[in-house]
């Protein structure tokens, strides 16, 4: 396997960890919404607790890291692509639709 290769595959895994801590993120997030239905007093624990803890800003932090980092080597890939492919799949986009990167 040549390196251009092992580092898509690289890049492909380390987009995959994104969304996957995306998707560990909407658990936690749906779950701790759920606590709206124990009551007033638990609901509002828990968000003082989240608000007032260290974990609240890693996880902010985590999830912009991630995400920009998810969308940048989304689009990066998409250029190259459009680059190695040449002009053999080009096709005629109707004027009216405009194409600014793809």
């Amino acid at each position: 396997m040549n390196s251009t290769n092992s580092r898509t595959i690289l890049l492909k895994k380390m987009m995959a960890v994104a969304g996957l801590i995306w998707f560990v993120y909407l658990i936690f997030h749906m779950v701790s919404v759920l606590s709206f239905h124990s009551g007033e007093g638990v609901f509002s624990g828990f968000y003082l607790w989240l608000n007032s803890s260290i974990f609240y800003p890693i996880l902010l932090a985590l999830l912009v890291l991630t995400i920009s980092f998810h969308v940048f080597i989304a689009v990066s890939r998409q250029l190259s692509n459009n680059e190695s492919v040449g002009e053999r799949y080009k096709k005629v986009y109707p004027k009216a639709i405009p194409r600014l990167v793809a």
